[in-house]
């Protein structure tokens, strides 16, 4: 967490923004109040805010559809402005860590990081600490690091949408925190958890109530509406249309042209995979679940059964894990944006 009752969770992401309250519960997460506002192609790009006073119109609209004037918020950012490396660093006393950390960035993260917030999990202690005698203890870390400026600008879009900031988190870490407290994964099994978003796709392994490895790719819904627009020479507002249409009414060409793009991004996931299992526990993730937008291209489920992950996929009910007593949220519009919803869920849980 890098800024800091409970608080509005707003995800502003590169094709919608999403405003939640509500809480979680033995049966899942009960939604008291839901805004979704669509952005447009290109508002939001990997680390640019492009049409920044659409955004904060959009997130201005939302909020006052729900009749919420200055609210305290949780947010969150992702992108390529976030830096991660796990590592073993010498077993210094506990009150050290933090100093230790921010000397492991600055060898490891390819940036200055006097423009980057360092944080860090603690995932145990780990043996053999490189360059040292055999069997030397050392920590067990997965370092964290995030651009200042991605931050002030997203700080900047709340406050010109009058929203009082009181914690801005990592996508991540907050998906993962709100998956298990959804599907309450057993704590000695490895979980991969891929957010299949707009512009990317985030891979997070979750082990022992805790986040051991990330890993995002810039492989998301866009990259495959794109991949049909050029084979059928459609705009992509059009290429969308039809993706998200019923998919046995998607021409044979742009099936194609699909499959060549899932293949692709297929490749990356298990690409992640053979990384965590070089720098973790070696071995495979155990268990994966998909959400995210990115989950309704079609195919793409289905693009898994065939490799190793496909057994390993644990099918998730999330229409019946977001539901609501306000009788003004439509429950089909609930269960249609409910895979996209974990972080602004997670965010609701984040204290201030």
């Amino acid at each position: 967490m890098f800024f800091s009752s409970r608080l509005l969770g707003v995800d502003i992401g590169a094709s919608a923004i999403k405003i939640v309250e509500g809480s979680f519960s033995s049966k899942g997460f009960e939604v008291s109040n839901l805004a979704c506002l669509p952005l447009p192609d290109g508002a939001i790009t990997e680390r640019e805010y492009n049409q920044k006073d659409l955004v904060v119109s959009q997130l201005k609209s939302g909020l006052e559809s729900l009749k919420k004037k200055k609210p305290a918020v949780a947010t969150s950012f992702r992108g390529s402005g976030v830096l991660t490396k796990r590592v073993l660093m010498p077993k210094v006393p506990e009150k050290e860590i933090p100093q230790q950390v921010r000397w492991e960035a600055e060898q490891v993260f390819p940036t200055d990081i006097s423009n980057v917030l360092i944080s860090y999990q603690l995932l145990g202690v780990g043996d053999n600490l490189p360059l040292a005698p055999p069997g030397t203890k050392a920590w067990d870390i997965l370092l964290i690091g995030a651009q200042k400026e991605e931050a002030s600008n997203l700080q900047t879009i709340l406050s010109e949408a009058d929203t009082k900031v009181k914690v801005m988190d990592l996508d991540f870490l907050t998906t993962a925190d709100a998956a298990h407290s959804l599907l309450k994964f057993p704590k000695d099994e490895s979980v991969g958890l891929v957010d299949i978003g707009a512009l990317g796709t985030r891979v997070s392994v979750w082990k022992n109530g805790k986040v051991e490895f990330f890993r995002e790719f810039a492989l998301g819904g866009f990259y495959f509406t794109d991949s049909m627009a050029r084979r059928l020479g459609l705009n992509h507002t059009d290429a969308e249309v039809l993706k998200v249409s019923d998919g046995n009414s998607i021409p044979h060409e742009a099936k194609e042209a699909l499959k060549e793009s899932l293949n692709r991004w297929k490749a990356e996931l298990q690409q992640s995979e053979d990384i965590y299992v070089s720098q973790s526990s070696k071995e495979l993730i155990q268990k994966w679940c998909f959400f995210g937008g990115g989950t309704q291209t079609p195919g793409l489920m289905e693009s898994l059964t065939s490799d190793r992950i496909g057994p390993k996929i644990v099918n998730i009910d999330w229409k019946n894990l977001f539901f609501s007593k306000n009788k003004s949220i439509d429950a089909n519009f609930l269960a249609t944006w409910a895979p996209r919803l974990l972080t602004a869920s997670g965010l609701t849980s984040r204290k201030g």
